[in-house]
């Protein structure tokens, strides 16, 4: 038979209901990451454009101002 590591003293019962050990800091950190992305994608929801929208509006622009740009005369 296998011999057991632990302690006869009764530890077996106190680790079998220990939970998983977290940094703390690393944890708050992740938690309000998760708030602001949330806060941000429910304004974005509220008062924004989707992110398609907005590339193709950069597009568009980028493709005005390229066109004006070569029919600049030069003085």
């Amino acid at each position: 038979m296998l011999k057991s590591t632990l302690p006869s003293t009764g530890c077996a019962a106190n680790l079998a209901g220990m939970s998983k050990i977290i940094n703390l800091r690393t944890h708050k950190k992740q938690a309000a990451r998760d708030a602001k992305r949330r806060q941000g994608d429910a304004k974005a929801a509220r008062h924004g454009r989707s992110m398609a929208e907005r590339q193709a509006q950069q597009a568009e622009a980028d493709t005005a101002r390229n066109h004006l740009d070569r029919h600049k005369r030069d003085p």
